[in-house]
């Protein structure tokens, strides 16, 4: 439920976050997640992600689908069990 969440190719330089709690990846690397580490959502400080306050970020996890297991720790759409839709505008 939670993933080191890195990378080398931001403009703002290299970025590595430890624990990024309630990851819901929806693109490549893009993912839904829960951001301890600033209260400034709805300004823009992602590196392409969609950050959400962690309460929002971990009720969102259990809303959406494909369900997590009970004792696994991730799990991938399928075509069974597509998951749910996201659409993100600007």
């Amino acid at each position: 439920m939670s993933t080191t969440m890195d990378g080398s190719s931001a403009t703002d330089g290299n970025y590595s976050i430890q624990d990024v709690p309630w990851t819901m990846f929806f693109s490549g690397s893009y993912a839904l997640h829960g951001a301890f580490w600033h209260r400034s959502f709805g300004a823009v400080r992602s590196h392409g992600c969609v950050n959400l306050g962690p309460s929002d970020a971990r009720w969102l996890f259990h809303w959406t689908t494909p369900l997590l297991p009970e004792g696994w720790h991730g799990v991938n759409a399928t075509d069974e069990s597509p998951g749910s839709t996201v659409v993100v505008r600007d």
